[in-house]
């Protein structure tokens, strides 16, 4: 498999030893299975804003604070930075929202860090070791539904 651009850092960096194929793509990334010293796991590279299929976007932004003023006046702007800032915002989201999840001691998979557009994170797997299923693909009764909440 031809290693993904965003990827190739990691690699020469030693984060990451191979890309052994593409887990899944959606509207704002592509998830890859890598092989990391004896684990396997993901990484998920985020889409370059004008890559993305996301007409809502503005809706999973809304009431998200910048501490940062330039940053923010720049957003505001729609410059050229205020985009590219924009989109670091928008990419950091998920990854600081995985941290404080786990802090709480809520199960997601753990995070090992994020690298210039790449979450490398935990592969979650079902009880025999293969890719678990998307939450989309399972069908489940009312009754497993609450026993599986609790």
């Amino acid at each position: 498999m031809k290693v993904p651009k965003r990827i190739k850092p990691l690699i020469e960096d030693g984060l990451v030893d191979k890309v052994l194929g593409s887990l899944m793509s959606g509207k704002e990334a592509q998830v890859f299975l890598v092989r990391c010293g004896d684990e396997i796991r993901c990484a998920k590279v985020y889409k370059d804003v004008a890559q993305r299929s996301f007409k809502n976007a503005v809706q999973y932004q809304e009431g998200r604070k910048i501490r940062n003023s330039r940053r923010q006046r720049a957003i505001n702007r729609r410059s050229k930075f205020g985009r590219d800032q924009q989109e670091v915002v928008w990419q950091r989201a998920e990854v600081d929202a995985l941290y404080k999840l786990a802090d709480a001691g809520v199960r997601v998979p753990k995070a090992y860090g994020f690298f210039d557009g790449v979450l490398l994170m935990e592969l979650v797997t079902d009880g025999d070791g293969d890719v678990a299923p998307r939450l989309n693909e399972i069908t489940m009764s009312a009754e497993q539904a609450v026993k599986d909440h609790a």
